[in-house]
């Protein structure tokens, strides 16, 4: 509401769309320019996007519900990877949370993670590794308490690659858990590369 007449103010004749818009956008105008780095690797704009469209189609055949309110948690380093993981919940539609093991209080860290994983109802946690990061073990006995399925980033990465054809193709999805029932696969349009469909 504006001050004047009690009217709703205009909004902007252009708004920013959602990341893995504005990704898509900057990988087609200006392909190779680095999107995100964090000292040891890097992604261009376009292999983000071709990335988090992976990461998306491996999240649904996962079962993660679209357009979902309950988000996806990551415990991971941020960089290419995790920033490819956001951006591909993004295309589904769900919300993320990054959860982190930064708190010098061990107990106090995990009651956060428990207190996450208890009220924001998390579909699937995503992480990086029990000895990777502070945290990591303790937030993966709570996930199992509470029923929240995990994966390892790199078997997400594993399952990305096989959803896209690569080597192993659909079997690369095979022993990570299953979020929900069927793979809603009428979904997957949102995470197709472009261009005609391969045979």
């Amino acid at each position: 509401m504006d001050d004047l007449g009690g009217q709703a103010a205009a909004p902007p004749a252009t708004l920013p769309g959602a990341l893995h818009e504005v990704v898509d956008g900057i990988a087609e105008s200006s392909p190779d320019v680095v999107a995100v780095e964090d000292g040891t690797s890097s992604m261009t704009y376009s292999e983000l996007s071709q990335h988090s469209r992976l990461v998306a189609r491996a999240l649904l055949l996962l079962g993660l519900t679209p357009s979902s309110a309950r988000p996806l948690g990551t415990m991971m380093r941020r960089g290419p990877r995790w920033m490819g993981i956001y951006a591909g919940a993004m295309r589904c539609g769900v919300p993320i949370v990054a959860l982190s093991g930064d708190l010098r209080d061990g107990a106090a860290e995990s009651q956060r993670s428990g207190d996450a994983l208890r009220t924001l109802a998390l579909q699937l946690l995503v992480h990086e590794g029990a000895g990777a990061l502070s945290g990591v073990a303790d937030l993966l006995r709570q996930a199992a308490r509470a029923g929240v399925p995990a994966v390892g980033a790199e078997g997400l990465a594993a399952g990305a690659a096989g959803a896209a054809g690569g080597p192993g193709g659909a079997a690369q999805l095979r022993g990570l858990p299953r979020v929900g029932g069927e793979a809603l696969l009428a979904y997957s349009s949102l995470a197709a590369p472009r261009g005609p469909p391969r045979r």
